[in-house]
């Protein structure tokens, strides 16, 4: 005469199941929660970042420690961020109100 399941057993088989089940779910949530991280950036980063712009507006002047210092924290910042920093410093340069030094480049 065949046997039942035990009811461990029953247990673990519906644990089995439904971890499996939620582990693609797991991961997706995980996922997402990453894309939202790298989404916002880092917040000194962007604070430091704008601090040199700040500096440099100040002086009238983009010189070579100005670029290193927004390189150093632009490559914290996700792309909304740098896309902020960029509308500022670019349309500066342009309109004559930031000079870039002699041999400097904006980035």
């Amino acid at each position: 005469m065949p046997r039942g399941l035990s009811a461990d057993e029953v247990r673990r088989i519906v644990r089995d199941e439904l971890a499996s089940a939620s582990a693609p779910a797991r991961a997706a949530g995980e996922a997402a929660a990453d894309k939202a991280d790298e989404e916002a950036g880092d917040p000194d980063a962007l604070a430091r970042a704008h601090e040199v712009l700040a500096a440099g507006m100040a002086d009238g002047r983009w010189s070579l420690e100005d670029r290193a210092a927004l390189r150093q924290a632009i490559v914290r910042l996700a792309r909304p961020q740098i896309d902020e920093i960029f509308a500022t410093l670019f349309p500066a340069i342009n309109a004559g109100q930031l000079r870039l030094d002699s041999g400097v480049t904006p980035l």
